[in-house]
């Protein structure tokens, strides 16, 4: 039976450095980035100095054609201002609300599949663009006359973390299926390992890419390791190479 939910309330710096109760050691494997299966999420601080401008770059896996790549706002509810990017249908769409309507971009392309693909957005106050790999960049506008955004809530990348009220301003509000190796937002490029040594606060349901999702096992974050390399099947090289790796432990009965 899968574990879902050992790292729901807790910070992924200091909380599974105990064993859990009644289950064997299990396994370490070293990773650099997570995998998502449609419910997992990791969180990040909120954003900070962004009310105005954003400039974000992701490096994704998809197996899915629909699934929530980043989410963050001003409220866990999406009530008030929200950027979120996800995948619908095969395209990309950059949904946001500066407090008074939601813009919509969608790329002119599909995502490509089983393969790594690239997003880079730019938000300017009530402006935004989308590019995905090396496609159109796609311009679009949010409604209404508010400029900026307050970020409050955790920055969550590959599933929706604690925000509800999705079904009212999103198209899906299914995680992501598959894998993220790089985030970058406004020159900072984040780090997936737990804090301290990463940015990482919060985390659930993920597993290092690269594995296979068996029904017995399951799989957290527990520490950190020196670099390690698991793949080079790479279609888009890589922009950023951690310097710290998680520690995922997976344990079966």
């Amino acid at each position: 039976m899968v574990i879902r939910n050992l790292m729901e309330r807790v910070a992924l710096g200091n909380a599974l450095q105990a064993e859990p109760q009644n289950k064997p050691s299990g396994t370490e494997v070293r990773v650099r980035w997570p995998r998502f299966w449609g419910q997992g999420w990791l969180a990040f601080p909120a954003l900070k100095a962004a009310y105005k401008h954003v400039q974000l770059e992701i490096e994704f896996r998809p197996q899915s054609p629909n699934g929530i790549l980043f989410l963050t706002g001003e409220r866990d509810d999406l009530a008030g201002d929200f950027m979120a990017l996800l995948i619908y249908k095969g395209f990309v769409e950059f949904r946001f609300d500066c407090g008074s309507g939601v813009g919509v971009v969608k790329s002119d392309e599909k995502v490509m599949l089983n393969r790594w693909n690239r997003i880079t957005l730019y938000r300017h106050r009530w402006d935004a663009s989308v590019q995905l790999n090396s496609g159109n960049h796609v311009q679009g506008r949010s409604k209404g006359l508010f400029s900026r955004m307050t970020f409050r809530e955790p920055v969550f990348i590959g599933g929706r973390g604690n925000t509800s009220g999705l079904q009212e301003k999103l198209p899906t509000d299914k995680g992501l299926k598959g894998c993220i190796r790089h985030l970058q937002i406004n020159d900072y490029v984040y780090n997936f390992a737990p804090v301290p040594r990463g940015d990482a606060v919060k985390g659930f349901d993920i597993e290092p890419w690269g594995s296979a999702r068996k029904s017995t096992g399951s799989s957290q974050i527990l520490g950190y390791v020196s670099n390690h390399t698991l793949h080079t099947d790479l279609d888009i090289p890589a922009v950023q190479q951690p310097t710290e790796a998680p520690v995922y432990k997976l344990y079966t009965d």
